[in-house]
């Protein structure tokens, strides 16, 4: 277990601790948002070897939990809802907050099958899930997202309005990392559009400087 000081040009905000495991997983677009925004946050890590010793920590029992001044949020997407809303990479209008909740949910979709892929322990229902998985429902949320950002910025800019948002974030989080680690997948090859636009997010100075230190993680 450890945890990581961002420093922010402001010390009077609130006080955020994001715990989760030593993985990039649920956590990774949050942790992004606050190195953007430029705000400080504790980045506490936990061994899951040692899971037990902290389960106390978490309200569900689940991780990831965000702790604002001591009060605790579980759930990743209301988390990542949370701390978009706070530090505005939740659109500009409701509509923009819409069509950002289209994004998240559409990738959603793939990690909820992710996460009931991983619990299947019978070999053959594994890879025919994953067969399903792979073939048509990641093609399909690929497509989806493919059409959200040609229809908003021609395929040039962002997924959502004129501005990054974590919709952004989290679209980059998924082809940058969950495709090619857990599923061989590039999207560009495909999609050659939401690669470009996975690589331009990825290209944004206080991401890629995380990218570079973050501490090491295959997913």
């Amino acid at each position: 277990m450890h945890s990581l000081r961002l420093i922010s040009s402001s010390s009077t905000g609130p006080i955020y601790r994001l715990i989760y495991f030593n993985l990039k997983g649920r956590a990774e677009t949050s942790r992004m948002m606050f190195k953007v925004a430029g705000v400080e946050f504790e980045d506490f890590r936990i061994d899951q070897k040692r899971w037990a010793e902290f389960k106390h920590m978490a309200p569900q029992g689940i991780l990831p939990v965000l702790e604002v001044n001591g009060k605790k949020l579980p759930q990743s997407g209301a988390i990542n809802r949370y701390i978009a809303r706070e530090l505005g990479f939740y659109g500009c209008n409701n509509w923009e907050a819409s069509r950002i909740d289209a994004v998240v949910e559409t990738i959603g979709d793939c990690l909820h099958d992710l996460d009931i892929w991983w619990m299947i322990r019978d070999l053959d229902v594994r890879n025919k899930l994953q067969k399903h998985h792979e073939g048509k429902l990641i093609p399909k949320a690929l497509a989806r997202l493919d059409q959200l950002l040609e229809e908003n910025s021609e395929g040039r800019g962002f997924l959502v309005g004129d501005k990054i948002s974590l919709a952004d974030i989290h679209a980059m989080n998924y082809i940058h990392d969950y495709l090619p680690t857990l599923h061989n997948i590039k999207a560009e090859d495909s999609f050659p559009r939401l690669g470009d636009h996975a690589r331009r997010i990825a290209e944004v100075s206080q991401i890629k400087e995380w990218i570079k230190i973050r501490p090491f993680s295959k997913f």
